[in-house]
């Protein structure tokens, strides 16, 4: 699996695997009822179009909240109107809890690198306003000096 970092979130690209025939992006959306994520998928692509739903989805990916996910499957789960049945709750097509349990530590990586930049930006303005009362301060200190070293000379 490929995971792929964009400007402001991630791509992770499952490998093909040798019956695979189609290729599915998947990502989620926010809980609508605080639980369930919502989810939202393309429609399967032939296998051989992989590198472009990868392309895709790297296009896509900063105007997501949440990750993309490429998926290739076989022709009997891309002929699945829903989800097909695999032992887990999300029901992303073909994407296991063991699957989500690896890249959990990547995506609380990437949360909290989010939240400090955020934090960064938020304190940006008032880090410059003190280096600027500070540079101020000092001008002025340096201009009494200049001030006191001119009317000793005079």
């Amino acid at each position: 699996m490929a995971i792929i970092k964009t400007e402001r979130n991630f791509v992770y690209a499952y490998d093909p695997e040798p019956d695979d025939t189609f290729v599915k992006v998947a990502w989620f959306g926010p809980p609508q009822d605080g639980k369930h994520r919502m989810q939202f998928h393309t429609r399967p692509e032939p296998i051989e179009k992989y590198d472009e739903a990868v392309a895709w989805a790297k296009e896509m990916a900063d105007q997501m909240t949440f990750p993309l996910y490429v998926v290739p499957m076989t022709s009997e789960r891309a002929n699945v109107g829903e989800a097909p049945a695999t032992g887990n709750e999300n029901g992303a097509y073909g994407i296991t809890n063991d699957m989500l349990d690896g890249l959990h530590g990547v995506e609380v990586a990437a949360v909290q690198r989010r939240i400090a930049e955020e934090q960064a930006r938020l304190e940006w303005p008032a880090n410059v306003k003190a280096v600027l009362e500070l540079l101020v301060e000092r001008v002025s200190e340096l201009q009494k000096r200049v001030a006191a070293l001119e009317a000793g000379r005079g």
